[in-house]
């Protein structure tokens, strides 16, 4: 008969016991760089977060009117606020051949006029409410810094004599658009008509998009990087949510988890673009760990 022998208790001990010891040293090996792999997935995700949100809003600043991005702070708030372009052109300054009143006039009201070639990015037809046309937008502003009238997107047309009263260097909000397709230039029309403050001195047209605000609110409860879009505007940047909202206004929320917000403009002239430095931290709450990054942002276009 065979016999099946058994550990002894001392033996199952002596078992449990290097067993212990050898997985105490394994995890000494193991523990070190799992901490380190969640350490560095936990970084990562921060970056990407940051990274998202300030290629969101440089979307913006690229294809900003020139002369419109500003910048307010107001306690725990920041704000960066811009009219957005989908298109630029050149308007023809002399007349075409054929009717040789189809160029832009700046001593009177005109209601229609030849671009020099064809628009790229809008279609033709009238254009949907809200799209305007801006003609060399300076974004002046008195001592104080408030937008001067006719000669600053943001400030009402102007009350004369310079720039002439009613001019402006944008359409009025209700102005109708609408674009002709040419066989060698694209046509526009303007009803009512409307007197420009400035020509360009690079003949430059844009068509306006509409106006945008980026807030940052790093208050206890909010920590948020949220965008606006569609709003009333102001003479004075706002910069709160309350300010940035009504009828017909959006919103969506770019970043959370928002420790900190810096943004810097310097603005642009003939000679160079204007540039927005935009300083964004994104904190992980259980952790308390923090990354910062930072975006030096240019307008691409030029008044």
């Amino acid at each position: 008969m065979w016999w099946c022998k058994g550990f002894s208790l001392p033996e199952l001990v002596i078992v449990v016991a290097i067993s212990g010891i050898v997985a105490a040293t394994i995890a000494t090996f193991l523990v070190r760089p799992m901490e380190g792999y969640v350490a560095l997935d936990r970084r990562a995700e921060l970056v990407d977060v940051a990274e998202m949100a300030l290629r969101r809003l440089q979307r913006d600043v690229r294809r900003a009117l020139p002369n419109t991005v500003r910048v307010t702070a107001v306690g725990t708030r920041a704000c960066v606020e811009m009219f957005t372009t989908i298109d630029g052109v050149s308007y023809r300054a002399g007349p075409p051949p054929g009717p040789a009143t189809r160029w832009l006039e700046f001593d009177t009201g005109d209601t229609d006029f030849h671009i020099l070639g064809h628009f790229r990015n809008v279609a033709m037809g009238v254009q949907p409410a809200g799209r305007r046309l801006a003609v060399y937008s300076t974004g002046a502003t008195d001592a104080a810094g408030t937008p001067l009238a006719g000669a600053n997107a943001y400030a009402a047309a102007s009350l004369g004599p310079t720039p002439p009263a009613g001019s402006h260097v944008i359409t009025p909000a209700g102005t109708t658009l609408t674009l002709t397709a040419g066989v060698d230039e694209d046509q526009v029309s303007l009803a009512p008509p409307h007197q420009f403050a400035f020509s360009s001195p690079q003949q430059r047209l844009y068509v306006v998009e509409g106006v945008v605000s980026y807030l940052c609110d790093t208050a206890a409860g909010a920590r948020t990087l949220t965008r606006f879009w569609d709003y009333s505007l102001s003479v004075a940047q706002a910069c709160t949510a309350g300010g940035l909202t009504g009828p017909g206004s959006g919103s969506a929320l770019v970043a959370n988890q928002v420790a900190g917000c810096v943004f810097a403009y310097a603005p642009g002239d003939l000679s160079r673009r204007g540039q927005l430095s935009a300083q964004l931290a994104i904190q992980d709450a259980p952790s308390g760990e923090q990354v910062t990054l930072l975006h030096q942002i240019h307008v691409d276009n030029v008044p």
